[in-house]
């Protein structure tokens, strides 16, 4: 099952984050059109929440892998979606990254990465000023410098156990930021990785945390 960064996306589904109810759509307040950021559970390509089928966005960019084993979206290509699913298979292989820069500075709104995705490149979404929502799956065991960079409406983040390392900038100026879950596997927090988030006002750091690097929580002013 996918873990969420503020919910996920597309459709009709409903959100359970955030103190709405199950029954209760979450509305993006930042789209000109009244779009909805929506928590999804699929299973046989149903979600379980709101019954749409799988639908992966079509026009993404690919990169195929030096051993020719696997693929990582390049970029958004010819994609027109604000509200990106990303496949776990492309042409027959397993997609199992996203790579950097691929959606750096894009109007998308939300991003739902499928199970078998292992790494989020750096900047990968960064400057995504519009990103409200992404699903990052429990698969997913890297992601690095200045990912969400500047993601300055990203407002809940849940890092998938596993991660050892956040990375240096990983989530710097995500103004909006006001609750975040880290995984007891957590090891190193790196320089500036949360520097500028204002909007937290609390946060709890697993016991297993041996390192804070400089100015990791920089200027989070809110903070209790």
């Amino acid at each position: 099952m996918a873990i969420l960064i503020c919910l996920s996306a597309v459709t009709s589904c409903s959100t359970g984050m955030n103190g709405s109810k199950q029954n209760e759509p979450f509305k993006n307040p930042f789209d000109e059109e009244e779009t909805l950021c929506l928590a999804h559970s699929f299973v046989d390509d149903i979600c379980s929440i709101c019954h749409e089928p799988f639908k992966i966005s079509e026009g993404l960019s690919f990169t195929l892998s030096a051993d020719s084993t696997s693929y990582m979206v390049a970029d958004i290509g010819e994609c027109e979606d604000t509200q990106i699913i990303i496949p776990a298979e492309h042409e027959g292989l397993p997609v199992t990254g996203i790579a950097p820069n691929a959606f750096r500075d894009e109007p998308i709104t939300a991003a739902f990465l499928s199970e078998g995705i292992t790494l989020i490149g750096e900047w990968a979404f960064q400057s995504c000023s519009k990103l409200v929502c992404v699903d990052i799956p429990a698969t997913v065991n890297s992601i690095c410098m200045d990912a969400f960079r500047g993601c300055f409406r990203l407002e809940s983040v849940t890092i998938p156990e596993g991660i050892s390392i956040i990375s240096s900038g990983t989530f710097q100026n995500c103004t909006s930021l006001t609750e975040i879950k880290l995984p007891e596997t957590l090891l190193t927090i790196g320089s500036s990785a949360f520097e500028k988030c204002i909007g937290l006002k609390e946060l709890t750091i697993p016991a297993s945390v041996v390192e804070i690097e400089s100015n990791a929580f920089g200027s989070c002013t809110g903070l209790k």
